[in-house]
């Protein structure tokens, strides 16, 4: 949504490219999402000969930022998510509550939330993500896997000085090792790892691997996704 606004004509980009992810999101939602128009124009949008595009992510690793970003990663003021609040009571019981002792491991994320919510009930970041294509016949399906090199293919198509701003990034320890699991440490212990996050590998079994297999197959199948 970054790119999109950078190219957009919008008096409050320089302002909102310099703010969080969260503002641009909501902005952009706003402001240029199909949503935003009727249904009728919408509709002649998806069916016109616009180029349409979109990017996947490996669902194994997507399911591993999305646990990260919303779990172990805390708010600029210190709290923890909205999202990580919720399932905490949940997980916990709202009697046993403490904000600053969230202990969500990426397994009960996976095994208690991911695996018994229905699609239509998931946070839209766990959301399948064909879901989303629906019946639209896109032009290009790129990877997040390859985004340089898709984004170059996408930029000399559209001929658009298009550039990917680089925010919220998550810190990755690249040096850590590959024996050891990370499935079953709770978030707040994630957050005292010196060197950042373990790559996502680490953070699945063999059981975790083939139960995201089973959970998302039809996003696995269609855009031709293995765990690497």
């Amino acid at each position: 949504m970054a790119a999109l606004l950078a190219l957009s004509n919008s008096s409050r980009k320089e302002e909102l490219l310099k703010g969080g992810r969260l503002n641009i999101r909501i902005y952009m939602e706003l402001n240029y999402s199909l949503a935003s128009y009727p249904y009728s124009e919408a509709k002649q949008f998806l069916n016109s000969d616009y180029f349409k595009f979109v990017i996947v992510r490996n669902p194994w690793e997507k399911l591993v930022s999305t646990y990260a970003n919303f779990f172990v990663t805390l708010l600029p003021n210190g709290e923890p998510t909205d999202f990580s609040k919720r399932l905490t009571r949940l997980f916990h019981g709202a009697e046993n509550y403490e904000p600053h002792k969230d202990s969500i491991t990426f397994r009960q994320f996976l095994v208690d939330y991911i695996l018994p919510t229905k699609d239509e009930d998931l946070n839209l970041h766990c959301t399948p993500q064909s879901l989303f294509l629906g019946s639209i016949q896109y032009d290009f399906i790129g990877k997040q896997e390859t985004l340089n090199s898709d984004l170059n293919y996408i930029k000399e198509k559209l001929e658009l000085p298009l550039e990917l701003p680089k925010l919220n990034r998550t810190k990755y320890d690249s040096t850590s090792s590959c024996s050891q699991i990370f499935a079953d440490f709770s978030s707040q212990d994630l957050r005292k790892l010196p060197h950042g996050l373990p790559k996502y590998q680490q953070f699945y079994t063999p059981e975790l691997i083939d139960l995201v297999r089973q959970r998302y197959k039809e996003d696995i199948e269609i855009f031709a996704y293995e765990f690497e």
